[in-house]
C-alpha cells in the first residue's frame, strides 16, 4: 500500500472458524497506516501491523 500524506489506509482480514455451536475461532490480521498526530499540518505516518487470535469455547453439552 502506498498512500499520500494525507489519507491513511488499512486493510483488515477477519477469519472465523465455528467448531461446534457457541466455540469459534478467530483469525484477525491488520496491516495499514497510522498518524502519529492528530496536527492538521501533515502529520508523520506509522506502519502498522497486528495480528491476534481469539478462541472461544462454550462448556454447556
Amino acid at each position: 500500500m502506498d498512500t499520500s500524506n494525507t489519507q491513511a489506509a488499512s486493510a483488515n482480514l477477519r477469519l472465523r472458524y465455528n467448531y461446534r455451536p457457541g466455540s469459534d475461532l478467530y483469525i484477525i490480521y491488520n496491516v495499514g497506516t497510522q498518524f502519529a498526530s492528530i496536527a492538521p499540518a501533515n502529520p508523520p505516518q506509522v506502519r502498522e501491523t497486528r495480528f491476534a487470535v481469539k478462541y472461544t469455547y462454550s462448556f454447556t453439552p
